[in-house]
């Protein structure tokens, strides 16, 4: 199962990943993709997509808000998170995934290769999907649990602590006010 989480619109992809979803399903029909988060698109217009590529039975779309009781399960039942992501800089989906060390599978968009390069977090792939991309994520996919994944974890959730982010606003202010 692949999990497309948040907002689902076109800035994020959705519509690509959609597109591009055949190209892995004839690699390995057990593929499965999971929108869940509030739809930017016209009504219905990402389901008439699955229904023309002929892939609905592939596609699920939780089309709601998704409560803070819920982002778990959705991330637990994740193989991996697809942040497909044709614009932006950084993500907040990103941190959801690190927090529950889900794999990521992420375009070369903002800080998204960087990151989940620095923290052993997933792959990285371009849009439209090649040969390689696909034969990349089939095979990470379907070998769930790589030594190296998420091989930094603690220095990951130390960057992301509150802590981290208290102490980084101190040495700001401290340089700022005195000088340091």
């Amino acid at each position: 199962m692949l999990l497309f989480f948040g907002r689902i619109d076109r800035r994020k992809g959705a519509e690509s990943i959609i597109q591009e979803f055949p190209k892995l399903l004839e690699k390995d029909n057990r593929f499965h993709l999971v929108f869940a988060g509030k739809d930017g698109f016209p009504k219905g217009y990402l389901a008439d997509l699955a229904s023309r590529l002929d892939i609905t039975t592939h596609i699920t779309i939780e089309n709601r808000f998704i409560s803070d009781e819920e982002v778990s399960s959705f991330f637990s039942a994740a193989d991996a998170v697809v942040l497909p992501y044709l614009r932006g800089t950084t993500s907040g989906v990103l941190k959801i995934a690190f927090a529950h060390k889900t794999p990521v599978i992420a375009t070369k968009v903002g800080e998204l290769p960087e990151t989940v390069k620095l923290y052993n977090a997933g792959i990285i792939i371009d849009l439209p999907l090649q040969e390689s991309d696909i034969n990349s994520i089939v095979s990470f996919v379907q070998n769930p649990n790589p030594e190296w994944l998420y091989s930094n974890y603690d220095e990951l959730i130390n960057r992301f602590s509150w802590d981290h982010a208290a102490e980084r606003t101190i040495d700001f202010y401290n340089h700022v006010f005195f000088k340091n």
